[in-house]
């Protein structure tokens, strides 16, 4: 069985989002072909991209091979179809890990949406992001022959919004990487000595940083020796970004005790959520919210929106607020930091132990177990 995989997501150095799912993912895959998930079958992998391969993807081998294509212009539309209608061998399957499936393909294709937030929230994108956005995941995902998606709430907005059958939607949990799980002395990331909060996403409108920051005015009253630290970069294609300029050009830190900490690398992640009083992810949308699992599982307190994914995603292992409501944000971070002890350790028990059901290696076996179904195989 030959599986050909779209790898552009995680072909860039700066990962965020669903460049981290695509590259866990490629790394998963590689892992479990290294272990043997072969051995009764002949399992191959393909993936391919519209430039060379950054450094730290998976080594080619005999099994794993990297097809470059150009130009990367439209490349999901033409020059990707074209590939896989004249090159041999033609995958038995072809996964595209984000939102764009090639437009036309002679093999079953599966897509993966991680979220429908542009629909929701329209008025956040250039209109040409937008556009495609919008009709793109559309013509995927009503071409595919089947849907990843990576959370119960996306399901059912995918079967609402384009009419897809539920049979052939999986639900495929995002995981953490391992140096999230791995045990030991944990410290407080360099400039963040005494007790913070912690923000962590990309700087966008669906994350709600305003209603955060204006709470944490209200938290800082009570607690005057807490800071928030917001860990993340800006995406450009958003249309109003004059919610992220005071972060950006350091107004709010000259104001107030917020530290805007800019694009962290993953390995020093570990250590900055472990030093936090607690992650904070006031977001008005969420497909699923990986930082609230690599929090929970380094033992971090979530406190969290009660909408969209997140309940499903964090359950009573956090502490939940409306979104929309500062009052409540500021009143549920409040009683974290009020916890006592035992209170603490309570909740981080139970953080702990929902983040063990997030596995890479899980839904890596999930995939694969749907690509045999493509193959005749299973």
């Amino acid at each position: 069985m030959l599986i050909g995989i779209d790898g552009n997501e995680a072909n860039i150095k700066q990962r965020v989002g669903v460049n981290v799912w695509a590259f866990e993912l490629l790394k998963q895959f590689k892992r479990k072909k290294e272990k043997g998930i072969g051995q009764k079958e002949e399992i191959k992998f393909q993936i391919y991209l519209s430039r060379p391969p950054v450094a730290d993807l998976p080594e080619e081998t005999e099994y794993w091979k990297y097809r470059v294509i150009g130009p990367g212009r439209l490349w999901t539309r033409w020059r990707l179809p074209l590939d896989l209608y004249f090159h041999k061998p033609r995958p038995d399957v072809f996964l595209s890990l984000s939102h764009y499936a090639p437009k036309w393909s002679p093999v079953p294709r599966v897509v993966c949406v991680m979220d429908l937030s542009f629909l929701k929230y329209p008025e956040a994108f250039k209109p040409a992001v937008l556009w495609q956005l919008v009709n793109w995941t559309r013509e995927s995902v009503r071409s595919a022959d089947h849907v990843i998606t990576i959370s119960e709430f996306n399901k059912r907005e995918i079967m609402k919004e384009y009419g897809y059958p539920a049979e052939k939607i999986t639900v495929v949990y995002p995981g953490v990487s391992e140096a999230f799980k791995e045990e030991g002395g944990r410290k407080k990331e360099e400039g963040t000595s005494g007790k913070y909060l912690l923000f962590v996403g990309t700087l966008q409108p669906k994350k709600n940083l305003p209603r955060l920051i204006k709470a944490f005015e209200k938290v800082k009253n009570r607690f005057p020796d807490v800071r928030l630290m917001i860990a993340g970069k800006t995406w450009r294609q958003f249309a109003d970004e004059k919610f992220a300029k005071p972060l950006l050009n350091g107004e709010v830190s000259q104001t107030s005790q917020v530290k805007y900490l800019g694009y962290v690398p993953e390995e020093d992640m570990p250590d900055l959520y472990a030093g936090a009083e607690a992650l904070v992810l006031p977001s008005l949308y969420e497909g699923f919210g990986i930082p609230a699992v690599e929090a929970m599982s380094v033992g971090t307190l979530v406190v969290a929106s009660n909408t969209t994914s997140m309940p499903e995603v964090v359950g009573d292992a956090g502490i939940l607020f409306d979104p929309i409501n500062i009052k409540d944000m500021a009143q549920k971070i409040e009683k974290v930091l009020s916890m006592n002890k035992i209170q603490r350790q309570s909740m981080i028990k139970k953080g702990m132990i929902k983040a063990v059901r997030f596995s890479w290696d899980i839904a890596a076996n999930q995939m694969i177990k749907l690509f045999k179904l493509f193959s005749g195989e299973a």
